[in-house]
């Protein structure tokens, strides 16, 4: 009940859960000295006495929601009704978590207190470890999300239990925690799908059926240090894993989902609670994402991307998504002001944040305002040397201006400050396969990178583009139609053409040279 009021109130969730189990105690304590009656209705007026104003400013958005009469206000009202139940029935035992609770500093320490001595009294309101967590994910999601690349997108249309997809983005640290990254819950132990990362960097995907029958999907491990881009896909009783390109499965679940309730994205620590101390927005200058610390060691974020559709992604749809994992938020209607107007205002409260200027970069680079975007990628690495991603998007551009051996030399950094970048090892591919200007091609280069490419990004149709594109620069034109073939089968209707374009000078023997600006 917790995660979907947290939905519902977003940051203030945490402070609400708080002084909601403090006001409704004092409320039941005066009621129960008077012998008044004591009812939820009282109770709201109750909280805009005078006197209880502190109490009331901290529930004020749990009440506008009640008072908005829709949907939300019947969730509230049940919320708050629960948490009613909890404090009437264990009068005595929430009087002293109240008291040892109101003592404590800082709203973190008391929740993780109030959640602790809940417990021990064996709520079912409250679920263990659980509400800490993800509190504290919502409260930084929606402080920091503003500007900061963190998405997650919701789309419900239909019956989400018959069929849906949910994707995750996922930057691995150097080590690899045992944390659960999202979950669908319909029930603890029915009607429920998990995505869980595994100390040896692999995902398991768990479900469990409308009859609480149990499946999993174990992927391969993965290289630390990357991104793992991860679909979970079911349809009726069939039930998907794709992790960066690769298929886990099908397997078939013994009966289909009854129900499945709200999204959530827990960061749980698998092996031991995390406090909500034990999650953090990375600092200025790291990837940005969240962080989970576990034995005093803070581990990888999730980072940039999190959605889940209510209908199936067929495979080339997820190829092409996890060629580009953030397609779904590029600039749909073209509204470059508001985009860029956006990105000034968290410039202007984040000044020292590298990765905002490369956001703001790459509108104004796809906007055609290159200059610009050199401008601000120029900035990011002042601020922060270490951005891989603005030497590979800096690099990108440089290229559209026929800036092509700084392009190149930009694309080196990015691949010596991350050897497995996917991308760096495409673009630098690309360009000394293609570039117009022959003292930059350089077609041994071309293949050993669009061969690493390829490696790396499991094969998807603009890598494979490169590597044919790579063959026919070396004279290879067998395996550059070969290749090519391969990479319009992947590839979507949009660059269909383009991709035909190439295979028909593949086939008269020619290679393909790339337009400047195109």
């Amino acid at each position: 009940m917790f995660e979907t009021m947290a939905k519902i109130l977003g940051a203030s969730a945490t402070g609400t859960f708080v002084t909601t189990v403090l006001g409704l105690h004092a409320y039941w304590r005066e009621r129960s000295k008077s012998k008044q009656e004591a009812t939820i209705e009282d109770y709201r007026e109750w909280l805009r006495r005078k006197e209880n104003s502190e109490l009331l400013g901290g529930q004020r958005e749990l009440l506008t929601v009640i008072e908005a009469g829709n949907d939300n206000a019947k969730i509230a009202q049940d919320y708050l009704q629960r948490l009613f139940a909890l404090v009437e029935r264990h009068s005595f035992d929430v009087a002293s978590i109240c008291d040892h609770v109101q003592r404590l500093p800082s709203m973190d320490e008391k929740l993780d207190a109030m959640i602790e001595k809940l417990e021990g009294i064996d709520s079912p309101t409250v679920p263990k470890g659980q509400v800490a967590v993800s509190a504290r994910v919502l409260d930084l999601l929606t402080s920091a999300v503003k500007g900061s690349g963190v998405r997650v997108t919701m789309e419900h249309k239909g019956d989400m239990s018959k069929v849906g997809t949910l994707f995750f983005v996922w930057l691995l640290g150097t080590e690899s925690p045992h944390l659960m990254l999202a979950d669908y819950v319909g029930g603890i132990h029915d009607n429920r799908i998990s995505l869980i990362l595994n100390p040896d960097t692999s995902l398991t995907l768990r479900v469990y059926d409308g009859a609480g029958n149990k499946q999993e999907l174990v992927s391969s491990p993965n290289a630390k240090a990357e991104y793992l881009i991860a679909f979970a896909v079911w349809k009726e009783r069939s039930v998907s894993l794709w992790v960066n390109n690769k298929e886990y499965g099908p397997v078939d679940m013994d009966t289909e989902f009854a129900y499945l309730g709200p999204p959530l994205f827990f960061g749980m620590d698998i092996e031991g609670t995390l406090s909500a101390d034990g999650v953090r927005w990375a600092p200025d200058g790291e990837q940005p994402g969240l962080n989970f610390q576990k034995d005093g060691i803070w581990h990888g974020s999730r980072y940039d991307a999190s959605a889940i559709w209510g209908r199936v992604l067929d495979e080339k749809e997820i190829r092409q998504q996890t060629e580009d994992p953030y397609a779904m938020w590029r600039l749909s209607d073209r509204n470059f002001g508001k985009a860029i107007a956006d990105c000034d205002a968290a410039i202007e409260s984040k000044p020292s944040n590298a990765f905002l200027y490369v956001g703001r970069a790459n509108i104004l680079c796809e906007k055609g305002d290159l200059g610009g975007a050199i401008t601000d990628y120029d900035e990011a690495i002042r601020l922060n040397p270490k951005s891989a991603d603005a030497y590979l998007y800096r690099g990108a551009c440089r290229a559209l201006q026929g800036q092509y051996e700084k392009a190149i030399a930009d694309l080196n950094e990015a691949i010596r400050l991350r050897p497995k970048s996917t991308a760096a090892h495409n673009q630098r591919a690309w360009l000394s396969a293609t570039c117009p200007q022959k003292g930059v091609r350089d077609g041994q280069r071309a293949l050993a990178d669009a061969e690493k490419a390829c490696e790396l990004g499991c094969w998807t149709a603009a890598t494979i583009d490169t590597l044919a594109a790579a063959c026919a620069e070396n004279g290879d034109y067998s395996q550059a139609i070969k290749w090519q073939m391969k990479a319009i089968d992947l590839v979507g209707e949009k660059h269909e053409a383009a991709y035909r374009s190439r295979l028909e000078l593949y086939e008269a023997g020619k290679p393909y040279r790339e337009n400047p600006g195109e």
